[in-house]
């Protein structure tokens, strides 16, 4: 038996509410339905770091972010207009 496909979600609307972060969860929870892993990563919760190459070691949130990427068989990405 295979194992279950990890799908990472990736939210980058900045809103409170918002209509691309709650396609991405329908999205994801019908992913999860069909039986792969999931993960939503919202931009608002990670507060990314602008991107600085001076930084010698990324932050906890953007290890966060490699990591799951890297793991994903597959992601889904949602922007507002």
């Amino acid at each position: 038996m295979k194992d279950a496909l990890t799908i990472v979600g990736l939210g980058g609307s900045t809103a409170k509410v918002s209509r691309s972060r709650a396609a991405l969860t329908v999205s994801l929870e019908g992913a999860a339905r069909a039986g792969a892993r999931t993960e939503l990563l919202d931009i608002r919760e990670l507060d990314l770091p602008m991107y600085n190459p001076d930084d010698a070691a990324p932050t906890a949130a953007v290890t966060r972010l490699n990591e799951a990427c890297h793991a994903a068989d597959g992601m889904l990405w949602s922007s507002p207009m």
